[in-house]
């Protein structure tokens, strides 16, 4: 069972307080954060053990959303229930991050309220959870940037929503339900691993993909999603022509892979909210060139003590393509100075 669960910012303000047990020790947020300050950066573990109490967290968006548990508590269904209500959050908030909280507090606890009852946990899933939330959302405001419309064959229109079309509530206020549109959104996210040599030459290559859908259609109709018609999956498959190669695939429950072997099609009844409907791995060499070039310069100067390094970066994305919120790190030793 569970005894407390809050959600904090950045800063250590407590945005959401919510005591299921009153068993928990207090100040409970202040020992948190005070054990967490004591590693340095990301670098803390998921469970923190103070006097015999756990805080097992999880950070999304800047926002820390830890729960407080006894010591016979699996730590991983925890932070399953963690990541949870995370996402109930955004789909109900439209977004996640500290103001979204802020101006839906009160919705929040609705939430918190709904998903746990004395600690054990009830219902986690959007859908289910819309016949008991009575609260309307408040929409974040934020730059509503206009899409882009582009020619295609024969004529036809090709129009692009911006990135921030879906950051919507499933849960719609009354008026907002008579012009509220009927729509999905479907994103592909992936993470590039790459290990490069000091020449330059890639020693090891992954990709980690997903495929995210945010649905806002009434009365889940069913989908169908057709995917390359040469994809194939496993190692060993070499076949001729093969353009698109995954290691391996992982669908969601309710996928349907009747016309997946045939025509690489897959169908769904998509629930309300945000959910992974694939999951994918790729390995080994990879297709298309990346879409940065990092060089390296060390220079070492042993008369003053010092070692100087510069990075330089060279994107190599397409003229039409940009890149956002790119954030370059450098891991140095504890002793390094500016």
């Amino acid at each position: 069972m569970l005894s407390q669960l809050f959600i904090l910012s950045s800063r250590g303000d407590t945005l959401v307080d919510k005591d299921y047990r009153c068993d928990s020790v207090k100040g409970a947020a202040e020992i948190f954060l005070e054990k967490l300050q004591e590693h340095k950066g990301d670098q803390a573990p998921p469970v923190l053990e103070v006097d015999g109490s756990f805080f097992v967290h999880i950070k999304c968006n800047d926002l820390y959303f830890v729960c407080t548990v006894k010591p016979n508590v699996s730590p991983f269904t925890v932070l399953e229930f963690l990541l949870r209500i995370s996402n109930v959050c955004k789909d109900y908030c439209g977004v996640l991050n500290e103001e979204a909280i802020r101006l839906n507090f009160a919705l929040v606890y609705e939430l918190l309220d709904e998903v746990m009852d004395f600690g054990c946990p009830q219902n986690t899933s959007t859908e289910g959870l819309k016949a008991y939330i009575q609260n309307d959302p408040v929409l974040v405001k934020v730059d509503r940037q206009a899409g882009t419309v582009s020619s295609g064959l024969f004529g036809a229109d090709h129009r692009i929503a911006p990135s921030t079309a879906a950051n919507k509530p499933v849960s719609a206020s009354r008026q907002e339900q008579l012009t509220r549109k009927n729509e999905i959104f479907v994103d592909v996210i992936e993470r590039l691993t790459v290990l490069i040599a000091a020449n330059g030459n890639i020693v090891r290559s992954e990709i980690d993909g997903s495929m995210l859908v945010k649905s806002f259609l009434l009365g889940s109709p069913k989908i169908k999603f057709g995917l390359n018609e040469d994809l194939s999956v496993g190692k060993s498959s070499h076949g001729y022509g093969t353009q698109v190669r995954l290691d391996s695939i992982n669908f969601h429950q309710n996928v349907d892979l009747e016309e997946f072997d045939n025509s690489k099609i897959i169908s769904i009844h998509p629930p309300e909210g945000e959910f992974t409907v694939l999951k994918y791995h790729i390995s080994g060499e990879l297709p298309s060139p990346l879409p940065f070039q990092v060089f390296s310069l060390i220079e070492e100067m042993e008369e003053k003590g010092q070692l100087i390094v510069r990075i330089k970066i060279q994107c190599d994305i397409p003229v039409k393509d940009y890149a956002v919120n790119v954030v370059c790190r450098l891991p140095v030793p504890k002793s390094t100075t500016e």
